[in-house]
C-alpha cells in the first residue's frame, strides 16, 4: 500500500506536508477496531488478533524506510 501511495504522491506532484500526510496513512498498520467487527460478525477472531499485531510490528520497522525514501 505505501509503494502504491508513493506512485500516487508522484503522479499528483505532491509535496511537502501532503505527501507526508499520505504515505504517512498509507503506512499504518490495521485498525484495532477490525478485531471487534471479526468477533461480534463471527468471524476469525484470533487470526485477525494475530494480523494485527504483525501489521503493527511491520508498521513500527518499515514507516521509517518510507517516510526517508520519500
Amino acid at each position: 500500500m505505501p509503494l502504491a501511495a508513493l506512485g500516487l504522491i508522484r503522479w499528483f506532484g505532491l509535496t511537502g506536508v501532503y505527501a507526508g500526510v499520505a504515505l504517512v496513512f498509507a503506512a499504518l498498520p490495521t485498525a484495532s477496531s477490525a478485531f471487534i467487527l471479526a468477533q461480534r460478525m463471527g468471524g476469525d477472531g484470533p487470526r485477525v488478533a494475530w494480523l494485527i499485531s504483525v501489521s503493527t510490528v511491520l508498521g513500527m520497522l518499515t514507516l521509517p524506510f518510507w517516510l526517508a525514501w520519500r
